[in-house]
């Protein structure tokens, strides 16, 4: 079992999002120029792509270099107070 949500892949063309679930073999992909997703499997992620975890996805943004996609890298867990 993971102790993340996700875990993205970087390429300069896309971000792939994968689940981490146990058995979950699609991939969220999402173009960086036409800002299209897409739902593709995990063997269509190139491995020379960066990979990092993530919490989730806030969004994308327009950068003058491309699209940049915006995530969640970490957790914060509270205190409980009772």
């Amino acid at each position: 079992m993971c102790t993340i949500f996700y875990i993205q892949h970087i390429t300069p063309e896309k971000f792939y999002v994968e689940a981490c679930d146990d058995g979950a073999d699609d991939v969220l992909a999402i173009d960086r120029v036409s800002t299209e997703v897409t739902l593709t499997v995990k063997k269509d992620v190139p491995p020379s792509a960066v990979t990092r975890p993530i919490y989730g996805i806030l969004g994308t943004i327009r950068l003058v270099a491309g699209k940049e996609n915006r995530t969640v890298k970490f957790n914060i867990k509270r205190k409980r107070t009772d």
